[in-house]
């Protein structure tokens, strides 16, 4: 590794190092106070691994390492790009992952579909406008109708059946999967947006690191040390 002795202040990313290892996502209401850094190292991993994620991953081996940090509370920030589909079949062996799938046009309407998923089974059906369903669509009778119970397996056939019904195919436009932490699996359409992290090394140092894809592996590591002054 290279050495620098650089001081930095960062108002953003870095001031979660202030807060505790138990909060993932901190709220914070007021201005954080800078927290005033430097650089130590900087490195480049193009083989080998980092903290359980080798290089030539698979993004679904990714994901399965860094749920594993999570449980463990050993990151306090990651920010991984969102899980925006326009193809249905881009669901398949996702939906237990998550805890919300919603369904939508290009542009959010009242009208879009919000299910809220329990280890995959569908938990709950509601509009964008807050309305509670018992099924979706409404206006048909049919064993493609999305119901609260549905498996997994139920909800990805439905899905691909209703996304060829030219009555509900808009609500395919924009499919997004959400959960209650701040990553989610790769989106192969922002493939060139990298993965951040910051992994703790003590009470005054950290590494941030960026995991950078191509072709839903993983391409290179890029790593700085950072300690507090």
């Amino acid at each position: 590794m290279r050495l620098f002795s650089t001081g930095i202040s960062l108002f953003f990313l870095f001031a979660l190092m202030a807060c505790s290892k138990e909060q993932l996502e901190p709220i914070i209401t007021d201005p954080p106070v800078p927290i005033t850094v430097k650089l130590v190292a900087r490195d480049t991993i193009r083989q080998g691994s980092y903290a359980g994620v080798g290089i030539h991953s698979f993004v679904d081996e990714v994901y399965t390492v860094l749920e594993q940090h999570r449980q463990q509370k050993s990151l306090t920030y990651l920010s991984q790009v969102n899980t925006y589909f326009s193809d249905v079949t881009d669901l398949k062996n996702r939906l237990r992952q998550f805890d919300w799938l919603t369904l939508d046009e290009s542009y959010d309407t009242d009208s879009g579909v919000q299910i809220e998923l329990a280890a995959g089974k569908v938990k709950s059906l509601t509009l964008n406008n807050r309305r509670s369903l018992s099924q979706w669509p409404e206006a048909i009778d049919s064993k493609s109708v999305l119901q609260p119970g549905d498996t997994p397996e139920q909800l990805y056939s439905k899905l691909v059946e209703l996304s060829k019904n030219p009555a509900y195919a808009s609500k395919f436009q924009k499919m997004v999967l959400t959960s209650r932490y701040s990553y989610a699996i790769y989106d192969p359409v922002k493939a060139r947006l990298p993965w951040t992290l910051v992994y703790p090394k003590d009470n005054r140092s950290f590494d941030q690191v960026q995991i950078h894809f191509q072709d839903k592996q993983v391409a290179f590591i890029t790593l700085e040390r950072f300690e507090k002054l």
